[in-house]
């Protein structure tokens, strides 16, 4: 049986908040991070948990990198499946088509005026061989977030 559980970023504590149950009131999302103030929030219906930003949280993806990583949708991982043939970066995303977890190579390409943009490669399916080759090195929140920070 797959683990159900999902990640997002503090509100208030500069962390990470990993947990199986995540609770969306209005624009306020929760994820609560104990099993059993989990179990008496949903037979009592309540909502506590710690306050997350609802951009920021992913789905563990049921995969672990070679390291024995959790790997999350958000995640970016350093691929290197053929050794020196082919080795990339790849974003961790959910392919709503398929109903399943991929990660896309993604190359970054700088106009002549200096613009940059992120150009979508390949796709990926999961496996636990393929998992064997794949690092988690960041995830796409990280920079996102310090610099929403930095604005408020």
């Amino acid at each position: 049986m797959r683990t159900i559980k999902f990640r997002g970023y503090s509100l208030f504590g500069d962390r990470w908040v990993y947990g199986r149950s995540i609770f969306n009131i209005g624009t306020v999302c929760s994820i609560c991070e104990d099993e059993e103030v989990e179990k008496s929030l949903l037979e009592n219906r309540g909502a506590l948990g710690v306050s997350v930003d609802p951009e920021t949280v992913g789905q563990f993806t049921g995969f672990y990198d070679k390291d024995g990583k959790e790997i999350y949708e958000g995640d970016i991982v350093f691929v290197d499946m053929y050794s020196d043939e082919k080795s990339f970066k790849a974003f961790v995303e959910w392919q709503e088509e398929y109903g399943c977890f991929v990660f896309v190579e993604k190359t970054l390409i700088q106009d002549k005026d200096g613009v940059e943009e992120v150009i979508d490669g390949e796709t990926y399916y999961y496996s636990k061989e393929i998992c064997k080759t794949i690092k988690v090195i960041d995830n796409i929140y990280k920079d996102c977030y310090n610099s929403y920070r930095t604005k408020n």
